[in-house]
């Protein structure tokens, strides 16, 4: 394999391109915990019908 250097320009531009891909990632990342955090009230809610629904049937709770 042969040596090369490249221009400053170039380099300039390859590093740059790699350090826009970790941007992206990150954001990719934020954009996904954002979209689960929406979605986690709806399970909770639900759960909390559920204990609430066997708080007030004691019968519930004896067929466990």
């Amino acid at each position: 394999m042969k040596h090369v250097d490249l221009p400053d320009n170039m380099q300039r531009s390859m590093a740059s391109r790699r350090g826009g891909t970790g941007k992206r990632a990150k954001i990719i990342h934020a954009a996904g915990e954002l979209e689960a955090s929406d979605k986690l009230p709806l399970p909770i809610e639900l759960l909390e019908l559920l204990k609430a629904k066997l708080d007030t049937n004691p019968q519930a709770k004896s067929e466990r």
